[in-house]
């Protein structure tokens, strides 16, 4: 009764619709995840630099004998090596959650199937949908029957066009 009330065809292509907006999200997320893991990264190395320059500025007062300037630049090395282990440290965690989050979209990815597109008849991969990497999808007709994930053809024989 309820297969008689609902259309399949359209549950369908929402539940498509669904799965590659939730894909495109999930890319999205492991991409801001890897822009933080590289600042991390930047200001790691940044406040690392510093210290060692402090490090010399720190040796160059004492050749001059400037022991209160050599004591302040010390200071200021162990401010920086501090900041510096600090980041290293939140690069660390990031990168691992960077990697973890990377393996699940690629398990993600593998998991779901390739149909084809209902019409058009072609392949249709993630980038060919996502609207940031291809802004001339947008104003096509919306996909239907189609996923970005590829797998076995006879799956995909399925889905076609009668």
């Amino acid at each position: 009764m309820i297969s008689k009330a609902e259309n399949p065809e359209k549950m369908l292509n929402q539940l498509l619709i669904d799965m590659n907006e939730q894909m495109i999200e999930s890319k999205k997320a492991v991409a801001m995840a890897i822009a933080d893991e590289k600042k991390l990264e930047r200001d790691a190395l940044e406040n690392k630099r510093q210290a060692e320059d402090w490090e010399k500025k720190a040796m160059l007062a004492v050749r001059s004998n400037r022991d209160d300037l050599a004591k302040e630049a010390l200071l200021r090395k162990q401010e920086y090596a501090g900041y510096a282990a600090s980041f290293q440290k939140e690069y660390e965690s990031q990168h691992t959650s960077v990697e973890q989050l990377k393996d699940a979209l690629r398990q993600l990815q593998a998991e779901f199937p390739s149909v084809k597109v209902y019409g058009y008849m072609d392949d249709v991969t993630l980038a060919s949908l996502d609207p940031v990497r291809n802004p001339g999808r947008a104003r096509r007709p919306a996909m239907r029957y189609a996923t970005p994930w590829k797998t076995s053809s006879s799956f995909t024989n399925a889905w076609k066009k009668p």
